[in-house]
């Protein structure tokens, strides 16, 4: 149960630190926010069928939940001078990336009707699965910016 309480723990500081952009403040991230957003909202599909398809987009949100849960699990002490990690141990921080862009390649390619839907959520995606890859990368590691 420890465990788990400090999983959350890291979790919850990561999107913290990926909402205020690693302290620069909450402007800076609620502008780009708001703005994709809204573009999200206008242009939501109108057809029944397109948004049965739009289910997809759930996997968007799962690498970046994934990542993030990840380096808070393996969250390496960098006090403690005995304390090595894997390398296995950055290989999601490091396909996260590379692996929600290919996800939202093949999603935009595939929304007929909701491409710029699927753009702004995509772009919001990204952000997260970046910030939550950055810091699970540096969670594990213990190799702080």
């Amino acid at each position: 149960m420890e465990e788990a309480v400090r999983t959350g723990r890291g979790f919850i500081w990561f999107l913290d630190q990926s909402i205020t952009v690693g302290g620069l403040g909450f402007f800076w991230f609620f502008l780009p926010c708001a703005a994709l957003l809204a573009l999200a909202i206008w242009r939501f599909p109108k057809h029944p069928r397109t948004r049965r398809r739009l289910l997809w987009l759930g996997l968007l949100p799962l690498v970046w939940i994934f990542v993030g849960l990840w380096g808070a699990y393996f969250w390496l002490d960098w006090q403690n001078a005995q304390a090595r990690y894997p390398a296995w141990l950055v290989w999601p921080a490091d396909g996260a990336l590379p692996a929600a862009v290919f996800l939202s390649v093949v999603l935009f390619a595939s929304m007929k009707g909701a491409r710029v839907f699927t753009a702004a959520f995509a772009a919001l995606n990204l952000y997260f699965t970046l910030s939550m890859s950055l810091l699970a990368r540096m969670a594990v590691t213990g190799h702080w910016l």
